[in-house]
């Protein structure tokens, strides 16, 4: 099996998953493993389809908007929390960014 299928389903995953880190994040749960997880496989994803002019319909909606999920009114989390969570949001739409350019 095709190893980065199953990174794109990883991806898929941890972005639109029951589990996903949107999930965990409004569950208060840690998400630091599954963002660098998600960053790598985003790093091996940009690499796959650098050049390419189409890309898998469930993983370019995974990809889609998430800038939202990263966002939390003042009193969900503590001051220093939310900054390093929008941090997170940020580095992911800059990396999801890298991805479409061609």
């Amino acid at each position: 099996m095709d190893t980065t299928i199953d990174i794109e389903k990883e991806v898929i995953e941890l972005l639109l998953g029951e589990n996903s880190i949107r999930v965990k994040l409004r569950m208060k749960d840690n998400v630091v493993e599954d963002f660098h997880k998600l960053m790598a496989d985003l790093d091996l994803l940009i690499k796959k389809y650098q050049g390419k002019t189409s890309i898998p319909k469930r993983l370019a909606y995974a990809l889609c908007d998430i800038s939202a999920d990263f966002s939390f009114n003042e009193n969900f989390y503590s001051k220093e929390e939310a900054i390093a969570i929008e941090d997170m949001g940020i580095q992911i739409m800059e990396k999801v960014c890298e991805f479409y350019q061609k």
